[in-house]
């Protein structure tokens, strides 16, 4: 197979000469931890049981915004010991533990433990 190129009508350069300047990366992932607090008793805890935290601080995430004080729910999952909850922002809150490793030991699940959610911009 062959491609004719007609290299006179303007769409190409003339050298390739020119240098390539680096394009230096933003980061867009910006990321933001608002404090909270379990609320309740999960000493029985099973796969996809509910648990419940208390904001110690406003949680803005996208349009979004729910106040200080207010208690937020979500479905937990144990995975790999650790128990990793949905709270119904998708992908841009992270439920972490104080030490910012992702989800919670199953023993740290107690009345006023705190907890860090991991708000991605």
């Amino acid at each position: 197979m062959t491609v004719k190129v007609d290299e006179t009508d303007g769409a190409h350069p003339e050298t390739l000469d020119k240098k390539i300047t680096e394009i230096k990366s933003m980061n867009t992932n910006q990321e933001k931890f608002i404090l909270a607090q379990i609320t309740g008793k999960y000493k029985k805890f099973k796969d996809g049981n509910i648990i419940s935290f208390t904001l110690q601080e406003n949680l803005q995430v996208q349009n979004r915004f729910t106040s200080k004080g207010i208690v937020i729910q979500g479905r937990g999952w144990i995975i790999d010991n650790r128990v990793v909850v949905d709270l119904g922002y998708d992908h841009y809150v992270v439920l972490m533990d104080s030490k910012k490793e992702k989800g919670i030991a199953l023993k740290s699940l107690k009345n006023k433990e705190d907890v860090l959610l991991k708000v991605i911009k």
